[in-house]
C-alpha cells in the first residue's frame, strides 16, 4: 500500500469534526434530535477506536464490561448521574455488547 493515499485522505479527515459539530449544533437547534444524536454517537464510536477498542461500541458500553477498572467505574458513576441506568443500559444493549 502507497503511503500518499492515506495521507490524503487523513488532510481531507481534518475538516469533518468542525462540519459535524456545525451539524450536531444546528441540529440540537432546530430540535432535529435524533440527527444531533446521531452525530454524538459517532464521536462516541470514533472515541472508542481510538482507545484501541472496537469502533461499534460506544465508550458506555466499554465501560460497563470494564467495572473492575477505576476509570470505568468513576465514568459509569458521572454518567447514571446525568442519565440513571446509562451503564445498565449499555451493557444490555444487543449492537453494544461486543468483547
Amino acid at each position: 500500500m502507497k503511503r500518499w493515499p492515506i495521507i490524503l485522505i487523513w488532510l481531507v479527515l481534518w475538516l469533518l469534526p468542525p462540519i459535524a459539530l456545525a451539524r450536531m449544533g444546528w441540529a440540537i437547534i432546530t430540535g432535529n434530535l435524533a440527527r444531533a444524536w446521531a452525530i454524538a454517537l459517532t464521536f462516541d464510536f470514533l472515541g472508542n477506536a481510538v482507545a484501541n477498542d472496537n469502533p461499534r461500541r460506544t465508550i458506555s458500553s466499554r465501560a460497563a464490561h470494564s467495572q473492575n477498572k477505576l476509570w470505568a467505574r468513576l465514568l459509569c458513576r458521572l454518567l447514571d448521574k446525568i442519565d440513571k441506568g446509562h451503564c445498565n443500559r449499555a451493557l444490555t444493549a444487543k449492537d453494544q455488547n461486543l468483547k
